[in-house]
């Protein structure tokens, strides 16, 4: 079962109504606190704050830092990930798994066709599932779904054809473990 970050943390709406909140009670404390993810009251220190959080949340134990932007910096997690690769043909099939520190498992792609493409990275706020199993096969069943629904494109019938075959071995592991 996949577990929502987005939903675990605040809303910017929730997050402005605290920054208004210690506003008009003088909440010097609040106030600070909030203003440690931007210096004036915009919409960057609540994004700023849903970030943190999210990373809390997944374990990690982020500095308040920021980009010359003004932006939170995040921990870059690309280079963390497990890759499982599939080719062809006329297509390459990447999925990207990830395990944060509080145990939770989190999927993404890297897909390519001859005239087509699209990444998804895995990041903090991604449905978190319980094992890497669940990860996989959700990524699986999603890009099954994603690329049959233009299958003329040259590659992604034999893409999808592909997977499926993976996806039906996985399920028949399931069985035995």
């Amino acid at each position: 079962m996949a577990i929502s970050i987005r939903e675990q943390i605040s809303s910017e709406k929730v997050i402005n109504e605290r920054l208004q909140t210690a506003i008009k009670e003088n909440d010097t404390e609040a106030l600070a606190d909030l203003l440690r993810f931007a210096p004036e009251f915009d919409r960057q220190l609540a994004l700023n704050k849903r970030t943190y959080e999210a990373a809390c949340l997944c374990g990690y134990q982020p500095e308040i830092k920021f980009d010359r932007c003004g932006w939170l910096i995040n921990e870059t997690l690309e280079e963390k990930c497990e890759t499982i690769s599939y080719e062809g043909k006329a297509f390459s099939v990447k999925i990207l798994l990830l395990q944060h520190p509080n145990g939770k498992w989190v999927s993404g792609y890297d897909i390519s066709f001859p005239i087509s493409g699209a990444t998804s990275i895995p990041c903090i706020f991604d449905d978190q599932y319980d094992s890497r199993m669940e990860a996989l096969k959700t990524e699986m069943d999603s890009l099954i779904e994603y690329i049959g629904h233009d299958i003329e494109e040259k590659g992604k019938k034999e893409a999808v054809a592909r997977l499926k075959k993976e996806r039906l071995n996985l399920a028949q592991l399931d069985l035995f473990a």
